[in-house]
């Protein structure tokens, strides 16, 4: 694909060269969007073109600026077309543009130019910044995209996906710490492999519990179900030592947060993730809970679909009021 990327970069319209969609590159390739995420990363790295963060403004969809690095996002903005001033959040007024780099080819086109006109496909709509930061590979490549310690970027929706391991306590007790934490450990993996292969950020890990980020609640509810099934098989996988004394307990909720570095790697804070952690403790173990406002009308197609559920009411911090809780049992769980 870097080939073919290569010879694309060498003969394509300048045009289709300058802060360019992401979304249109895919379709003259033949990729879907993770699959050009993450060979513009591997492009970006290697030095075949420069990715950029496009600011928007929301109100009249003016371009505000490009910027390079991350860190030189602003936080606030005033547009110059429209005069309004609005706050920037990487998932909404944050633009993904490739510019192929001067070294593989010089562009004789120039944005500044009046008579430029830059190659708009509407069949391809913008990819926001997020999708980028939620990529694994981005941030396995671009560990220098790092905010400053005490910076933060908003971000206006996202899905957090919360576990905790129930009855890890008497684990350490019954097998031992050396035991037991490699039991741990290998069950983060099972949950942060079957999340990956459904759009799902392994954020990190708190204790014995686990956080993931998805681009919507649909994502994070299939990412759920699977992590749940892995969980399954994993347990009857080791002679059953987990079965009847430890259950994985997952809760969902989809609201805004920020972004800010923690430990020199990008993560998310909030009352979002929060609430993801209080609803994942109120689980009994291999069921997954779902708070109300996280899900949209797909979510709830699909939630219907995936086994028995039940709804209940409960206060959970955070919340102003009841917080209204799906409860989903899978088949054989």
């Amino acid at each position: 694909m870097l080939e073919r990327l290569s010879n694309y970069l060498l003969t394509a319209d300048e045009r289709a060269l300058l802060h360019a969609n992401p979304r249109a590159l895919a379709a003259r390739l033949g990729l879907d969007e993770r699959g050009v995420l993450e060979l513009l990363a591997r492009a970006a790295s290697e030095g075949m073109v420069n990715l950029e963060w496009e600011v928007h403004c929301p109100h009249c969809g003016t371009k505000a600026c490009y910027v390079n690095d991350v860190r030189d996002l602003p936080d606030e903005a005033n547009c110059a077309f429209c005069g309004r001033e609005y706050s920037i959040h990487v998932d909404h007024e944050v633009w993904i543009t490739l510019t192929v780099n001067p070294r593989v080819r010089r562009l004789s086109v120039n944005a500044d130019d009046p008579a430029y006109r830059r190659e708009i496909d509407d069949e391809h709509s913008p990819l926001n910044a997020l999708a980028l930061f939620n990529l694994p590979l981005f941030r396995e490549l671009f560990t220098d995209q790092i905010l400053p310690e005490g910076a933060s970027l908003r971000v206006r929706q996202v899905t957090i996906l919360a576990t905790d391991l129930r009855g890890s306590t008497g684990l350490y007790a019954r097998t031992g710490d050396a035991a037991a934490y490699q039991i741990v450990h290998d069950h983060f993996r099972v949950i942060f492999s079957a999340a990956e292969a459904h759009e799902g950020l392994a954020v990190k890990t708190l204790g014995d519990g686990a956080m993931v980020s998805s681009p919507t609640t649909l994502d994070g509810l299939r990412a759920a179900t699977d992590i749940q099934r892995a969980m399954s098989v994993f347990w009857r996988a080791r002679d059953g030592i987990g079965e009847g004394c430890l259950a994985l307990r997952v809760g969902l909720h989809t609201g805004p947060c920020i972004l800010v570095t923690t430990n020199g790697r990008l993560d998310f804070f909030g009352a979002t993730v929060n609430i993801a952690f209080r609803v994942a403790r109120l689980a009994n173990g291999g069921d997954i809970l779902v708070t109300d406002t996280a899900l949209d009308a797909a979510a709830r197609h699909e939630l219907r679909t995936l086994g028995q559920t039940e709804i209940f009411h409960t206060i959970v911090k955070g919340f102003d009021e009841d917080c209204i809780i799906h409860r989903l049992t899978l088949p054989d769980q």
